[in-house]
């Protein structure tokens, strides 16, 4: 059963509820009835707005994907392996002299560089994981609030078909604290995009932290319990606008100057045409056949940047 199949079960379950105190011989009963007027309308059409806010379980099977991907890209330019590759780069290196041999070195250790690179790719995967681990969160905080608020509404109602029991419904949200392990992640230049984050998390109102029902009766339960709700669908929305500009903060750490940290221009070395991969070997050792030239790559015209969007 769907997220949104199961919203309409509750608002079922309510509705039939409201209508089994419709009962002639306690008049009562039928005056709490009558000063709810659109109490069923009101949950129909809140459980409606639950199941259309987020399908829970779709997304969050997708969005644990996504995490389980970022991590994987995050072990695969771990800080430590990629300094022990570029140590053994240098020290395969170290008697290459020239200018192609300073410009490649300036490509793998300079500013910017692939060392640099490696560095804003780590933050950049990081901070998008903090984005993903926030919208997960801001989905199970939303799941948790409805359920919790279902399941203390069902005990409201019971209690309320005992005439004039005092029935007190208290729902805490579930969904506060996104940003905080984002905003203390780290410092420093290797940490912009996931600083920038933690900042998106945490910037705005967190949305409603409490919401309170009160009443007497099954009929008050159910009669308010359209409009009380609604605290869980602000909160919802507030949180999923911080999770919003989590993502376009990660967008954003990439434009850019951040492009070409991400990216940093190739050494002439592999694209100048003046290059001869058979003058590349060690003094008094020439290859000993002719070498290709058909690996080497041509220095593209207009090296990272997006294609030309057709015009209308």
């Amino acid at each position: 059963m769907s997220w949104a199949e199961d919203m309409q079960k509750h608002a079922d379950y309510f509705c039939k509820k409201f209508d089994e105190q419709e009962d002639w011989f306690f008049p009562d009963h039928l005056e709490e009835n009558a000063s709810y007027p659109t109490a069923k309308e009101d949950v129909q059409r809140l459980f409606a707005e639950f199941g259309r806010f987020i399908d829970v379980e779709v997304a969050l099977e997708g969005v644990r994907e996504e995490i389980s991907l970022l991590s994987k890209a995050a072990d695969d330019i771990d800080q430590d392996f990629c300094e022990g590759v570029l140590n053994d780069i240098d020290l395969y290196l170290e008697n290459w002299e020239g200018d192609a041999a300073d410009g490649f070195r300036s490509y793998l250790r300079g500013q910017p560089s692939i060392e640099g690179a490696l560095a804003r790719k780590r933050d950049v995967v990081r901070a998008a994981k903090y984005a993903m681990q926030a919208y997960e969160k801001s989905i199970t905080s939303f799941r948790d609030d409805v359920l919790n608020f279902v399941e203390k509404a069902q005990k409201g109602v019971e209690a309320g078909e005992v005439r004039d029991a005092k029935v007190m419904i208290s729902l805490a949200s579930a969904a506060v604290s996104i940003g905080v392990a984002a905003a203390t992640a780290g410092t420093g230049v290797a940490f912009i995009a996931t600083l920038a984050v933690g900042d998106a998390l945490q910037t705005g109102a967190a949305g409603v932290n409490a919401t309170y029902l009160e009443a007497n009766s099954t009929e008050q339960v159910i009669g308010e319990m359209g409009w009380k709700g609604q605290d869980i669908l602000e909160t919802g929305r507030r949180q999923m606008e911080k999770v919003r500009a989590g993502f376009r903060a990660v967008a954003e750490s990439m434009a850019g100057a951040g492009m070409l940290e991400l990216s940093p221009p190739r050494p002439r070395l592999v694209t100048d045409d003046r290059f001869d991969p058979g003058d590349f070997h060690q003094e008094d050792r020439k290859p000993p056949s002719r070498i290709s030239r058909e690996d080497l790559v041509e220095e593209p015209k207009e090296p990272d940047s997006a294609p030309a969007r057709p015009t209308s």
